[in-house]
């Protein structure tokens, strides 16, 4: 059984970006990526050695279109896309991680598997929260310049290694 994880789009540009008059949080920030936690419905568990686990299962992650957000008269530098790519990839981070604990799930019956399951994405989705609000705080949003390339450097670092499970101090 092996859970893996797709994203789309894999890297942001600002055409992924809705432009609006202002942000809906009144934060003052230029602009916001939204991202999708992957759905855990309908998947059927298989059965194995009397234990339940998941089956093959590929997890989404994708842009909440609706709220990925530019402010009209902002600028769009590079440095503003990537520090929300940033987020987009935390959220892929996160997910991952999600994913290697889903493939080690086993119960005695398919309602504790969804337990397990819906018990874990809380956790990882608790997890990207807090994640994102560090990296937020930390990067004054992108405008602590030493601060965001840490940031971008342990991001890039994490992204390309398949067993990271901490970044900047936190777990994903």
């Amino acid at each position: 059984m092996s859970v893996t994880v797709s994203l789309s789009p894999t890297q942001l540009s600002w055409n992924d970006f809705l432009p609006v008059d202002s942000l809906p949080d009144g934060s003052g920030d230029d602009a916001q990526t939204a991202t999708t936690m992957p759905e855990l419905s309908g998947i059927r568990p298989v059965m194995a050695q009397g234990r339940f686990s998941l089956p093959d299962v590929t997890l989404s992650v994708t842009l909440d279109r609706t709220q990925t957000l530019v402010i009209k008269t902002a600028q769009k530098t590079a440095d503003l896309l990537k520090h929300e790519q940033g987020h987009f990839d935390i959220t892929v981070l996160t997910v991952r991680a999600l994913a290697k604990e889903l493939e080690q799930l086993k119960a005695g019956s398919p309602a504790a598997l969804g337990q397990h399951m819906s018990a874990a994405l809380s956790k990882h989705q608790q997890r990207a929260d807090m994640l994102e609000k560090k990296y937020d705080h930390e990067t004054e949003n992108s405008r602590n310049q030493d601060s965001q390339k840490k940031w971008n450097d342990a991001i890039d670092s994490a992204m390309k290694g398949s067993g990271i499970l901490i970044l900047q101090g936190m777990p994903l």
